[in-house]
């Protein structure tokens, strides 16, 4: 036996790790599944209840953009898609609680570190962008059902959300410099 376990990669939050490369301003920089997919990735690494709900969503999610293609070109009956937005809905809400309440916890750690690093009195913030702030995912489902059908795929919901860094209350992404990004 070479002593290396091959289900290691299986189990995720196991051996905790923290990598840095040229590649993270791209969590900045890049579109918001980059940032989503970190966070993701975070958290589904502490929280195994996250992981399941965020991998059922995505399954889920996959259905009902299939379901809603086939729409575009038989005309069926639409009443599946409420089965789906109620399954959508459980693991979603999970999902942004889990997600909201991580910003809540991180956001003062965050400051904490960026003031040892900064000697000027520079605020950093992270902001949880989610169109779930402001409604629950059924009725926002039930608003964009006529667009989503009309193009094919779901428009509104978690996979759309975003987290956005602020320095001083400004988007590091559109006026951070290259050195406040890394």
């Amino acid at each position: 036996s070479s002593g290396i376990n091959a289900e290691w990669p299986l189990r995720p939050g196991r051996y905790p790790l923290v990598i840095i490369s040229p590649h993270d301003q791209d969590l900045i920089n890049d579109r918001s599944e980059t940032r989503r997919r970190f966070f993701d990735s975070l958290l589904s690494n502490f929280d195994p209840i996250y992981l399941s709900c965020l991998i059922d969503y995505q399954q889920l999610l996959a259905q009902r953009n299939g379901y809603l293609k086939q729409l575009q070109q038989t005309q069926k009956e639409t009443s599946l898609l409420k089965t789906y937005d109620v399954r959508l809905e459980k693991m979603a809400n999970y999902i942004f609680e889990t997600r909201k309440k991580f910003v809540a916890a991180f956001l003062p750690v965050l400051q904490s570190v960026y003031r040892q690093l900064d000697t000027d009195e520079t605020q950093m913030n992270i902001v949880y962008r989610s169109s779930m702030h402001q409604a629950k995912l059924s009725d926002l489902l039930a608003q964009s059902r006529g667009n989503d059908l009309r193009v094919g795929y779901t428009t509104v919901g978690i996979h759309r959300d975003d987290f956005e860094f602020l320095r001083d209350g400004y988007s590091l992404r559109q006026y951070g410099s290259q050195g406040q990004k890394k």
